[in-house]
């Protein structure tokens, strides 16, 4: 074990999961808030908690150590969405395990750049977005676009439920999430309940990919 410059990875930690958050990253790294403000401190962390994380998170080591992504691999694993390990839930092994789906590395470039190491897949398992989604599909979640600064179609969790719905903004911060099957009404949140973390937003449908 060797330990690397804390100052130079935090930030890509933080860019991983998505938070800002000194807990979230201390959940992820599995230790506790004392032992990271303590790494913090020192400018020092345990290479052994990098790699572990690098595992769970499917992140290239050289690009959290040194910002260097990998391109050599011809296919890339891109994580299915996995809330367990996105919110720090303590659960068993079960739950948080990850699964994975390989796309080619050149396709991934040439659609999402150096993004694609803030994608999630995420499958769709009911019908209010059909005919555009449907039960079966899936989709890829860009995690780096949840400002909400357009329209389109977002990745939620709200009350511990996962869905895609389409966002449409209101002033003053109210967004509108409303389900392309019209047998479903639309759903109207106030800006405090983004901002409070009532409604969480993940990120932006990227792209879509059809179960026929």
């Amino acid at each position: 074990m060797y330990n690397i410059k804390f100052s130079e990875v935090v930030e890509r930690l933080r860019e991983v999961l998505n938070t800002k958050s000194d807990d979230d990253v201390a959940k992820s790294l599995e230790i506790t808030p004392q032992a990271f403000f303590s790494f913090k401190k020192q400018n020092e962390i345990p290479s052994e908690l990098l790699v572990r994380f690098c595992l769970l998170h499917q992140t290239s080591i050289d690009w959290l150590v040194k910002g260097e992504q990998e391109t050599t691999s011809e296919y890339v694993n891109i994580p299915t969405y996995n809330p367990k390990i996105f919110t720090g839930e303590k659960t068993d092994e079960t739950a948080r395990k990850t699964e994975f789906i390989a796309f080619k590395n050149d396709w991934l470039q040439a659609e999402f750049g150096t993004n694609r190491t803030n994608l999630y897949l995420f499958n769709i398992e009911d019908d209010s977005m059909t005919p555009t989604l449907k039960d079966g599909d899936v989709v890829i979640v860009n995690k780096k676009d949840n400002l909400l600064d357009r329209d389109g179609l977002y990745l939620l969790r709200i009350e511990g439920a996962s869905f895609v719905k389409r966002v449409q903004r209101l002033p003053g911060g109210s967004i509108r999430m409303i389900c392309d099957n019209s047998a479903y009404q639309p759903i109207e949140a106030k800006a405090d309940q983004i901002e409070n973390g009532e409604i969480l937003v993940i990120g932006r449908v990227v792209w879509m990919g059809k179960n026929y």
